[in-house]
């Protein structure tokens, strides 16, 4: 049952002419998950996704008068002709062609995968094609579900969570890999994709990678690699690849691809000599250190070490005011100096987390 709040002790947010949200707290930022009284006299409208892969129109519920509802990440409120996503961390996202004829990279960005009503994981992905988008593409469009529906199956055992999520994540990677070659058995041979996923769970926070695409997480101005790029020239790739009857020439697999792992990529894994496995890392967020992710394609970190990268991003957020900051307008000023400035090649994708209300202060770096 959610608390009857009164007019003397609401807070005031997102108000129209006729239509109020209140709470019963006077920091609306420390709220994640409530119960919230919603004065509606005339019309809020509320409507919840269940699969965004589905594509299905949007069917809206009109909230009766005064109706407790609880805000849950990816609803999306009504109001008039105004549509609010729920949003559970700030978050920018720009993904640029650069001077490549075809666009290769896939993102995602899910604010909750709704496993359970009482459990709330978000999802943030980035995928780097090569040999064309099929594989990418295919990812993107498997990977999250396939994910859900594994860890959906083991979630209420809580006391075992990270080995859970971990378990679910690497079986994931496999099914979503299988599956495509599977399904597309010719495509598969020459079409790959490198995979970095961010889960966050309550304060766990979960990286997945397979290949060189990165997160990394600024933690009071210090970067922290949250993924260990899968290159051939990684002394421990190399010995992997070596042992699977392969070779690194040039420093490339074969003498052909820079990675050492990705989804797809099938011509290599008879052997195997190129795999899927990802590497798995648990970080558990403090809200007062841990400031923002930023994850990006090979195409970014191919000019930025993960130290400039997040100083180049966290110098410029600290320019802006403290509970405003725009992640979306940094993740384009250090796409745009990747390829407008360092000359970047590739496809260029940054994607910023940011996990707290605003960074302060200078770069600690």
């Amino acid at each position: 049952m959610s608390k009857e709040v009164t007019d003397a002790e609401a807070v005031t947010f997102g108000s129209a002419a006729s239509c109020t949200f209140v709470s019963d707290t006077e920091n609306i930022l420390d709220v994640h998950f409530k119960v919230f009284k919603i004065g509606n006299e005339y019309a809020i409208e509320v409507f919840r996704g269940t699969d965004s892969k589905k594509r299905t129109p949007k069917v809206w519920r009109k909230l009766h008068p005064n109706e407790s509802y609880v805000l849950i990440p990816e609803d999306i409120i009504k109001i008039g002709k105004v549509e609010l996503l729920v949003q559970r961390f700030n978050v920018g996202i720009i993904a640029e062609i650069g001077s490549r004829a075809i666009m290769e990279d896939f993102h995602q960005i899910i604010h909750d995968l709704r496993i359970t009503d009482t459990v709330h994981c978000s999802y943030y992905g980035v995928y780097d094609g090569h040999g064309g988008e099929y594989c990418a593409k295919y990812v993107y469009g498997h990977l999250p579900w396939t994910f859900r529906n594994i860890l959906a199956k083991e979630i209420f055992h809580t006391s075992k969570l990270n080995s859970i999520v971990g378990k679910s994540l690497k079986q994931a990677f496999s099914e979503v890999d299988n599956s495509f070659h599977e399904e597309f058995k010719d495509m598969s041979l020459f079409s790959g994709s490198t995979v970095v996923v961010v889960v966050i769970i309550g304060s766990k926070m979960y990286c997945a990678n397979t290949g060189d695409s990165r997160a990394v997480l600024c933690k009071k101005g210090v970067a922290y690699n949250l993924s260990l790029d899968h290159k051939a020239t990684n002394p421990n790739e190399e010995k992997r690849i070596v042992a699977a009857h392969g070779e690194v020439k040039c420093g490339r697999t074969m003498g052909k691809v820079a990675i050492s792992r990705a989804m797809g990529d099938f011509q290599y894994k008879k052997l195997p000599i190129i795999i899927c496995e990802p590497e798995v890392r648990i970080w558990e967020i403090n809200p007062n250190e841990d400031e923002f992710v930023l994850m990006g394609s090979d195409g970014l970190y191919d000019k930025f070490s993960s130290q400039e990268a997040v100083s180049f991003i966290r110098h410029r957020l600290t320019q802006m005011e403290y509970m405003e900051q725009d992640a979306r307008k940094v993740a384009k000023e250090i796409t745009d100096e990747a390829i407008h400035k360092r000359n970047v090649r590739d496809n260029v994708t940054a994607l910023v987390i940011q996990l707290n209300r605003g960074v302060k202060g200078e770069s600690a770096a």
